[in-house]
């Protein structure tokens, strides 16, 4: 089977590699790719997906770039975004189940319409995105929701507590109060153990997803962990031994982490010998396990965190350059966000240098012709709209953060 990855030509290069990516080619680039996805097609069709290839995910990435376009090109490309984000809640799911999901659902159409109509100084039309996101707490509480898998990013708690940082950090408002945020954290916790007793893990918390216990980002152990300590204090009065069940399953998982700097995409994969086939995206493997161990590193000041950090890093330059497309999930832009994160973590220009060279990457023939295209190209976690939030954030690398699933320092 051919491998996943193009070559990367600058393995053995000078250092600097990057360095043709200058603030000009930057904001040339970011100018180009606004447009197309300001224009995006506009049906219900469209709107499927939430925000992780619908219109509110596009309307996220110009949300995100307008903060580095002049003052000049900010105001219209807001107004598109506007545009999308509100035909997409005009057209979201009116189901039931839907409507507490973060990525695949409402929840994050109200948490992007939040961040818009505030830069858009909507005070107004922001508080009452905000009153609705808050109002799907409750419905995430019992420890039933979602039987085949109510905790990882796309659709269960795990999602829900990201946008709830999001709103947090982004418009500085508690959204809903520490009570209830305590509940929960406590209904993953609890969700873990009981699945974890189940199996009879030697991991304390374990989860599943449509039968499958997945270990990255996007479906699975890691993506969950991530969200629970990005709340340290309000983890810490849950209970007597959750942070000490979150810390043992993070060790449990870093103890996964393969010779190559890999781990394993689901607990049925462990002991499977790398190859070239072996997947390195954010949603399962490296780049996303990364985001964990970067955040537990700054929550427990651990070496080991940081070392399995920079293993993840190296395997990404190797076999990061992805043919699956430009986007976060699965192609170049979310692997390049390693990078920024180690850059941020370390200071070491190496890594903004590397990722440089995945940006510039993304502009050559050779990833042109030989990438695919995804099913939702413009999209934000499989196409442009994503890859747009890493050109910005390439020029504010210290602020720089994976869309919507920040590393808090």
């Amino acid at each position: 089977m051919p491998a996943r990855y193009f070559v990367n030509r600058c393995l053995s290069s000078i250092p600097n590699a990057g360095q043709p990516i200058s603030a000009e080619w930057i904001q040339q680039t970011i100018a180009a790719i606004v447009p197309p996805l300001s224009a995006a097609r506009q049906t219900k069709d469209d709107c499927d997906g939430g925000i992780y290839v619908g219109l509110s995910g596009i309307a996220y990435g110009l949300w995100y770039a307008a903060g580095q376009l002049p003052n000049e090109q900010r105001t219209p490309v807001l107004a598109e975004a506007r545009t999308l984000s509100e035909f997409h809640m005009k057209n979201r799911s009116n189901k039931r189940d839907e409507e507490s999901m973060f990525l695949l659902g409402n929840a994050g159409l109200y948490a992007v319409s939040a961040l818009i109509r505030s830069a858009m100084d909507d005070a107004e039309g922001s508080r009452q995105m905000v009153e609705r996101y808050a109002a799907c707490a409750d419905s995430i509480l019992p420890l039933d929701y979602l039987p085949k898998g109510g905790d990882e990013i796309l659709v269960g708690r795990a999602g829900y507590l990201f946008g709830l940082l999001n709103l947090r950090l982004k418009l500085n408002t508690a959204v809903i109060s520490d009570d209830k945020l305590r509940a929960v954290l406590k209904s993953v916790v609890d969700s873990g153990r009981a699945y974890a007793k189940k199996r009879r893990f030697k991991c304390p918390l374990m989860y599943s997803y449509h039968g499958a216990e997945y270990l990255g980002a996007a479906h699975g152990l890691a993506g969950i962990l991530q969200s629970l300590i990005s709340f340290p204090e309000q983890l810490h009065t849950v209970d007597a031994e959750a942070f000490n069940d979150v810390r043992a399953s993070v060790d449990w998982l870093l103890g996964l982490q393969t010779a190559n700097g890999n781990f394993p995409p689901a607990v049925d994969d462990i002991g499977t010998a790398p190859n070239d086939d072996e997947l390195v995206h954010w949603c399962h493997g490296a780049p996303g396990v990364v985001q964990l161990l970067a955040r537990a590193f700054l929550v427990w000041k651990d070496a080991k965190y940081l070392a399995a950090c920079r293993s993840c890093c190296e395997l990404i330059w190797q076999k990061g350059l992805l043919k699956k497309g430009p986007g976060v999930c699965h192609g170049v832009a979310g692997n390049g966000y390693a990078f920024l994160l180690l850059y941020q973590l370390t200071g070491e220009e190496m890594y903004l240098d590397r990722a440089r060279v995945f940006a510039e990457f993304l502009d050559t023939q050779e990833f042109v012709n030989g990438a695919r295209t995804p099913d939702a190209p413009l999209s934000l976690y499989e196409g442009w709209a994503g890859t747009l939030c890493y050109f910005a954030d390439l020029s504010q690398p210290s602020k720089a953060e994976f869309p919507l699933f920040p590393v808090i320092f």
